[in-house]
């Protein structure tokens, strides 16, 4: 990490210095293009493709080294995404949602919020995946739920299958887009859930297109209902979002939310920038999960969220945005499940 810092400092001194220097900034990124493509065991398939792409690698480290600058941070580095356009990055990893669906609010009965807390120290917190180029992001987080959930009403921690519910709930979109809520109300019908072993993510399961449902025997997950966690909002306006209810419910069990993390695919490491993704109920693109928070009730306090991009990505798959100013959105559309 610190590594990545010094280079995107230097090469924001190269790329705005004179022209005397090009040599040297050409050197150097072309060095760390060899160290992503090692990294992420990258290649493609043409010299011209490659060409291409360490074009774009070039724009992606003048972008966030001018993101860190405007915000005064070191939250964005180089990325498993760093070859990617911003448009192609959102094509693929975020995904549209569909109209939010009415539900009831979840009355915590806890009152006291302590500074931190994190259900991955209670062992109900599975391992973070990776989605692929699906645009199942729903599908993660309301499996993930589903198994915290599971494991919080005293049955073994299990890993659920995210494909079952990416390919037989035919109220969500596949790798299309969906809602956590919507997923819950499918686990419902479906009785509950097989086991990620008995029925594992596919291959076929990739950009806009799933596997058809096949056959599975459910092995516990029975879900009995669903609510929201605090008042939602899906309004272009979404400022006044009551997180006092976001937290007290997440210390009942980790919470499926929605955000705008159009931003998100520079993210490395520390509290992400309130100021750089939108609170909007009209910008929510992906669904996760938050899992704990730390600091609160100061003003460096974070929520720990998990994401569903792999371990190689952000803080070994997860990200901390800003409790207090319903950054990217966290309290848009916030639901728990009942088991």
């Amino acid at each position: 990490m610190a590594r990545h810092i010094f280079l995107l400092a230097l090469l924001g001194s190269v790329l705005t210095a004179s022209a005397i220097n090009s040599i040297t900034a050409d050197w150097l990124l072309k060095h760390e293009f060899e160290n992503f493509k090692s990294k992420f065991q990258v290649s493609y398939p043409t010299p011209e493709e490659e060409a291409y792409r360490f074009q774009i690698f070039k724009s992606t480290i003048e972008r966030v080294a001018q993101q860190n600058k405007e915000h005064n941070t070191n939250v964005f580095g180089i990325t498993k995404f760093a070859d990617l356009t911003e448009s192609e990055f959102r094509s693929t990893y975020l995904s549209s949602l569909p109209k939010k669906i009415d539900g009831p609010v979840h009355q915590s009965k806890t009152t006291s919020i302590p500074t931190s807390f994190d259900w991955r120290d209670k062992n109900v917190v599975t391992p973070v995946k990776n989605q692929g180029t699906c645009g199942n992001c729903w599908a993660h987080s309301t499996v993930e739920s589903v198994e915290s959930a599971w494991a919080i009403a005293g049955n073994t921690l299990t890993e659920f299958s995210v494909q079952q519910v990416t390919s037989c709930d035919t109220t969500d979109y596949g790798c299309r887009g969906g809602w956590p809520s919507s997923g819950f109300e499918y686990v419902e019908s479906a009785g509950g859930l097989a086991t990620a072993a008995s029925y594992p993510y596919t291959d076929g399961t990739h950009y806009y297109f799933a596997s058809a449902c096949k056959s599975f025997t459910v092995a516990g997950g029975e879900v009995t209902g669903w609510a929201y966690a605090t008042p939602s909002c899906t309004s272009s306006t979404c400022s006044n979002q009551d997180e006092t209810s976001l937290l007290t419910n997440l210390l009942t069990q980790p919470i499926s939310i929605a955000v705008d993390a159009s931003q998100w695919s520079s993210y490395t490491s520390g509290v992400f920038p309130t100021s750089s993704c939108s609170s909007s109920g009209t910008s929510l693109d992906h669904a996760v999960q938050v899992v704990g928070f730390s600091g609160y009730g100061t003003s460096s306090g974070y929520y720990i969220v998990r994401n569903s991009w792999g371990t190689d990505w952000g803080v070994d798959g997860y990200i901390y945005l800003p409790i207090g100013s319903n950054a990217c959105g966290i309290a848009d559309v916030a639901t728990l499940v009942y088991v």
